[in-house]
Protein backbone atom coordinates (compact mmCIF):
# COMPACT_ATOMS: atom_id res chain seq x y z
CA UNK A 1 0.00 0.00 0.00
CA UNK A 2 6.55 4.98 -0.94
CA UNK A 3 3.53 8.10 1.60
CA UNK A 4 1.16 1.45 1.13
CA UNK A 5 0.41 2.05 2.53
CA UNK A 6 -2.94 3.41 3.77
CA UNK A 7 -3.66 6.93 2.52
CA UNK A 8 -2.99 10.50 3.46
CA UNK A 9 -6.63 10.79 4.49
CA UNK A 10 -6.26 7.94 6.95
CA UNK A 11 -3.08 9.58 8.20
CA UNK A 12 -4.79 12.90 8.76
CA UNK A 13 -7.91 11.28 10.16
CA UNK A 14 -5.78 9.41 12.68
CA UNK A 15 -4.19 12.69 13.69
CA UNK A 16 -7.60 14.24 14.11
CA UNK A 17 -9.18 11.46 16.14
CA UNK A 18 -6.30 10.29 18.28
CA UNK A 19 -3.78 13.12 18.33
CA UNK A 20 -5.96 15.79 19.89
CA UNK A 21 -7.45 16.45 23.29
CA UNK A 22 -10.74 14.79 24.20
CA UNK A 23 -12.52 18.14 24.34
CA UNK A 24 -11.74 18.71 20.66
CA UNK A 25 -13.07 15.40 19.37
CA UNK A 26 -16.60 16.53 18.57
CA UNK A 27 -15.33 19.56 16.67
CA UNK A 28 -12.81 17.44 14.79
CA UNK A 29 -15.49 14.94 13.89
CA UNK A 30 -17.49 17.71 12.27
CA UNK A 31 -14.42 19.05 10.49
CA UNK A 32 -13.49 15.62 9.13
CA UNK A 33 -16.85 15.32 7.39
CA UNK A 34 -15.41 17.68 4.82
CA UNK A 35 -12.78 15.67 2.94
CA UNK A 36 -10.94 18.89 2.03
CA UNK A 37 -10.38 19.94 5.64
CA UNK A 38 -7.83 19.01 8.27
CA UNK A 39 -6.42 20.40 11.48
CA UNK A 40 -2.69 20.62 12.12
CA UNK A 41 -1.55 18.86 15.30
CA UNK A 42 1.66 20.47 16.47
CA UNK A 43 4.65 18.37 17.53
CA UNK A 44 3.26 15.23 15.93
CA UNK A 45 4.82 12.74 15.50
CA UNK A 46 7.14 12.68 18.50
CA UNK A 47 10.44 11.52 17.08
CA UNK A 48 13.60 10.81 19.10
CA UNK A 49 16.25 13.49 19.15
CA UNK A 50 18.53 13.37 16.11
CA UNK A 51 16.12 11.01 14.33
CA UNK A 52 16.18 11.65 10.59
CA UNK A 53 12.75 11.31 9.01
CA UNK A 54 13.50 11.47 5.33
CA UNK A 55 11.20 11.76 2.35
CA UNK A 56 8.19 9.59 3.34
CA UNK A 57 7.24 7.69 0.20
CA UNK A 58 5.07 4.89 1.59
CA UNK A 59 2.36 4.93 4.23
CA UNK A 60 0.17 2.18 5.69
CA UNK A 61 -2.17 1.50 8.59
CA UNK A 62 -1.89 -1.75 10.56
CA UNK A 63 -4.69 -3.64 12.32
CA UNK A 64 -4.24 -1.52 15.46
CA UNK A 65 -4.59 1.67 13.39
CA UNK A 66 -0.97 2.56 14.02
CA UNK A 67 0.85 4.22 11.13
CA UNK A 68 3.65 2.48 9.23
CA UNK A 69 5.99 4.77 7.28
CA UNK A 70 8.55 3.96 4.59
CA UNK A 71 11.02 6.82 4.23
CA UNK A 72 14.39 7.56 2.67
CA UNK A 73 16.31 8.90 5.68
CA UNK A 74 19.14 11.01 4.21
CA UNK A 75 18.77 9.61 0.70
CA UNK A 76 17.54 11.85 -2.13
CA UNK A 77 16.43 10.86 -5.61
CA UNK A 78 19.09 11.37 -8.26
CA UNK A 79 18.89 10.71 -11.98
CA UNK A 80 21.82 8.32 -11.65
CA UNK A 81 20.62 5.80 -9.10
CA UNK A 82 22.83 5.28 -6.07
CA UNK A 83 24.38 1.84 -5.55
CA UNK A 84 24.87 1.73 -1.79
CA UNK A 85 22.16 0.91 0.72
CA UNK A 86 20.81 3.40 3.22
CA UNK A 87 22.48 2.83 6.59
CA UNK A 88 19.71 4.37 8.71
CA UNK A 89 16.38 2.78 9.59
CA UNK A 90 13.80 3.37 6.87
CA UNK A 91 10.61 1.77 8.27
CA UNK A 92 8.93 2.98 11.42
CA UNK A 93 5.62 2.39 13.17
CA UNK A 94 4.01 5.35 14.93
CA UNK A 95 1.56 5.14 17.81
CA UNK A 96 -1.83 6.35 16.59
CA UNK A 97 -2.45 8.44 19.70
CA UNK A 98 0.90 9.81 20.79
CA UNK A 99 2.88 9.79 17.55
CA UNK A 100 5.74 8.07 19.36
CA UNK A 101 7.89 5.53 17.51
CA UNK A 102 6.89 1.97 18.38
CA UNK A 103 9.26 0.25 15.97
CA UNK A 104 12.08 1.41 13.75
CA UNK A 105 14.05 -0.85 11.43
CA UNK A 106 15.15 -1.26 7.82
CA UNK A 107 18.77 -0.13 7.99
CA UNK A 108 21.13 -1.47 5.29
CA UNK A 109 18.27 -3.02 3.33
CA UNK A 110 17.20 -0.52 0.68
CA UNK A 111 18.65 1.81 -1.93
CA UNK A 112 15.61 3.85 -2.96
CA UNK A 113 12.42 3.26 -0.92
CA UNK A 114 9.16 3.84 -2.75
CA UNK A 115 5.81 2.07 -2.15
CA UNK A 116 4.45 0.41 0.99
CA UNK A 117 1.43 -1.78 1.75
CA UNK A 118 0.28 -3.31 5.05
CA UNK A 119 -1.89 -6.38 4.47
CA UNK A 120 -4.60 -7.94 6.65
CA UNK A 121 -2.02 -10.00 8.54
CA UNK A 122 0.08 -6.89 9.26
CA UNK A 123 2.75 -8.01 6.83
CA UNK A 124 4.65 -5.08 5.37
CA UNK A 125 5.29 -4.97 1.62
CA UNK A 126 7.67 -2.45 0.05
CA UNK A 127 9.18 -1.65 -3.32
CA UNK A 128 12.73 -0.47 -3.94
CA UNK A 129 13.41 1.38 -7.19
CA UNK A 130 17.18 1.13 -6.77
CA UNK A 131 17.23 -2.61 -6.20
CA UNK A 132 14.38 -3.30 -8.69
CA UNK A 133 12.82 -5.53 -6.05
CA UNK A 134 9.69 -6.09 -3.99
CA UNK A 135 9.93 -7.27 -0.37
CA UNK A 136 7.49 -8.82 2.08
CA UNK A 137 8.23 -8.67 5.81
CA UNK A 138 6.26 -9.64 8.87
CA UNK A 139 5.32 -6.90 11.33
CA UNK A 140 8.62 -7.34 13.19
CA UNK A 141 10.75 -6.91 10.09
CA UNK A 142 11.51 -10.56 9.40
CA UNK A 143 11.91 -11.16 5.67
CA UNK A 144 9.26 -13.45 4.18
CA UNK A 145 9.60 -12.97 0.41
CA UNK A 146 11.69 -11.21 -2.23
CA UNK A 147 10.68 -10.73 -5.85
CA UNK A 148 13.06 -9.50 -8.52
CA UNK A 149 16.82 -9.72 -8.88
CA UNK A 150 18.86 -7.19 -6.94
CA UNK A 151 20.14 -4.32 -9.10
CA UNK A 152 19.12 -6.15 -12.29
CA UNK A 153 16.29 -4.40 -14.18
CA UNK A 154 14.08 -6.35 -16.55
CA UNK A 155 10.59 -6.77 -17.92
CA UNK A 156 9.91 -10.48 -17.62
CA UNK A 157 8.10 -12.54 -14.97
CA UNK A 158 11.01 -12.46 -12.52
CA UNK A 159 12.39 -8.96 -13.00
CA UNK A 160 11.16 -5.40 -12.47
CA UNK A 161 12.40 -2.00 -13.54
CA UNK A 162 11.92 0.52 -10.72
CA UNK A 163 8.67 -0.90 -9.28
CA UNK A 164 6.53 1.69 -7.53
CA UNK A 165 3.74 0.16 -5.42
CA UNK A 166 1.90 -2.97 -4.23
CA UNK A 167 -1.72 -3.87 -3.53
CA UNK A 168 -2.61 -7.12 -1.72
CA UNK A 169 -5.95 -8.88 -2.17
CA UNK A 170 -8.05 -10.66 0.46
CA UNK A 171 -6.72 -14.06 -0.67
CA UNK A 172 -3.09 -12.95 -0.42
CA UNK A 173 -2.39 -12.57 -4.12
CA UNK A 174 -1.02 -9.18 -5.07
CA UNK A 175 -0.53 -6.62 -7.82
CA UNK A 176 2.66 -4.66 -8.48
CA UNK A 177 2.84 -1.41 -10.43
CA UNK A 178 6.06 -1.59 -12.43
CA UNK A 179 6.60 1.37 -12.80
CA UNK A 180 9.08 3.92 -14.05
CA UNK A 181 10.34 1.96 -17.03
CA UNK A 182 7.98 -0.96 -17.75
CA UNK A 183 4.57 0.76 -17.61
CA UNK A 184 2.76 -2.40 -16.56
CA UNK A 185 0.73 -3.98 -13.78
CA UNK A 186 1.73 -7.53 -12.84
CA UNK A 187 -0.23 -9.94 -10.67
CA UNK A 188 1.27 -12.71 -8.52
CA UNK A 189 -0.16 -15.50 -6.39
CA UNK A 190 0.17 -15.35 -2.60
CA UNK A 191 3.22 -17.62 -2.99
CA UNK A 192 4.84 -15.13 -5.37
CA UNK A 193 4.13 -17.01 -8.58
CA UNK A 194 3.74 -14.81 -11.65
CA UNK A 195 0.17 -14.96 -12.99
CA UNK A 196 -0.31 -12.32 -15.68
CA UNK A 197 0.25 -8.66 -16.55
CA UNK A 198 -1.23 -5.85 -18.60
CA UNK A 199 -0.28 -2.41 -19.82
CA UNK A 200 2.29 -0.70 -21.99
CA UNK A 201 3.62 2.81 -22.47
CA UNK A 202 1.08 5.25 -23.84
CA UNK A 203 -1.94 7.39 -23.05
CA UNK A 204 -4.81 5.25 -24.34
CA UNK A 205 -7.10 3.10 -22.22
CA UNK A 206 -5.05 0.42 -20.45
CA UNK A 207 -1.78 2.18 -21.22
CA UNK A 208 0.42 3.96 -18.68
CA UNK A 209 3.04 6.64 -18.37
CA UNK A 210 4.52 5.75 -14.97
CA UNK A 211 1.93 3.74 -13.03
CA UNK A 212 2.93 5.23 -9.70
CA UNK A 213 0.34 3.98 -7.20
CA UNK A 214 -2.15 1.14 -6.99
CA UNK A 215 -5.07 0.14 -4.76
CA UNK A 216 -8.08 -2.21 -4.68
CA UNK A 217 -11.72 -1.92 -3.74
CA UNK A 218 -13.83 -4.50 -1.93
CA UNK A 219 -14.92 -6.03 -5.22
CA UNK A 220 -11.36 -6.69 -6.35
CA UNK A 221 -11.20 -3.90 -8.90
CA UNK A 222 -7.80 -2.33 -9.46
CA UNK A 223 -7.17 1.42 -9.42
CA UNK A 224 -3.94 2.81 -10.85
CA UNK A 225 -2.52 6.31 -10.45
CA UNK A 226 -1.17 6.90 -13.95
CA UNK A 227 1.17 9.68 -12.94
CA UNK A 228 2.43 11.36 -16.10
CA UNK A 229 -0.95 10.91 -17.80
CA UNK A 230 -2.40 12.64 -14.72
CA UNK A 231 -5.30 10.27 -14.30
CA UNK A 232 -6.67 7.27 -12.43
CA UNK A 233 -7.62 4.17 -14.35
CA UNK A 234 -9.94 1.44 -13.04
CA UNK A 235 -9.69 -2.21 -14.08
CA UNK A 236 -11.32 -5.45 -13.05
CA UNK A 237 -9.28 -8.18 -11.34
CA UNK A 238 -8.15 -9.52 -14.74
CA UNK A 239 -6.92 -6.18 -15.99
CA UNK A 240 -9.89 -5.33 -18.20
CA UNK A 241 -10.43 -1.58 -18.46
CA UNK A 242 -13.53 -0.18 -16.71
CA UNK A 243 -13.20 3.58 -16.27
CA UNK A 244 -10.87 6.57 -16.17
CA UNK A 245 -10.82 9.79 -14.14
CA UNK A 246 -8.78 12.59 -15.69
CA UNK A 247 -7.28 14.99 -13.16
CA UNK A 248 -7.62 18.66 -14.06
CA UNK A 249 -6.73 20.19 -10.70
CA UNK A 250 -3.07 19.32 -10.13
CA UNK A 251 -0.18 18.62 -12.46
CA UNK A 252 0.31 14.96 -11.52
CA UNK A 253 -1.40 12.16 -9.62
CA UNK A 254 1.14 10.38 -7.47
CA UNK A 255 -1.09 7.86 -5.77
CA UNK A 256 -4.59 6.53 -5.28
CA UNK A 257 -6.39 5.16 -2.24
CA UNK A 258 -9.82 3.57 -2.21
CA UNK A 259 -11.75 4.02 1.01
CA UNK A 260 -13.40 0.66 1.57
CA UNK A 261 -14.74 1.86 4.94
CA UNK A 262 -17.19 4.32 3.37
CA UNK A 263 -15.39 7.40 4.65
CA UNK A 264 -14.78 10.46 2.45
CA UNK A 265 -12.28 9.53 -0.24
CA UNK A 266 -9.01 11.26 -0.99
CA UNK A 267 -7.65 10.36 -4.40
CA UNK A 268 -4.45 12.33 -4.62
CA UNK A 269 -1.30 12.51 -2.55
CA UNK A 270 1.14 15.25 -3.44
CA UNK A 271 4.76 14.75 -2.50
CA UNK A 272 7.94 16.23 -3.82
CA UNK A 273 9.51 12.94 -4.77
CA UNK A 274 10.06 10.75 -7.80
Amino acid sequence: MEFKQKSIFYFLLTLLIFGCKNTEKEELKKESENSDSYILVNDWPKLPENFVLGNPTGLGINSENNIVVFHRANRIWEETMQKDKIQENTILTLNKQTGEVLKSWGADLFIMPHGLEVDKQNNIWVTDCGLHQVFKFDSNGNLLMILGEAKVPGDDSSHFNEPTDIAVTEDGSFYISDGYENSRIAKFSKEGEYLFEWGKFGNKQGEFNIPHGIDLDNEGNVYVADRENNRIQKFDAKGNFIAVWQNKITEQLYSVTIDNQKRPSVWNRLYDFK
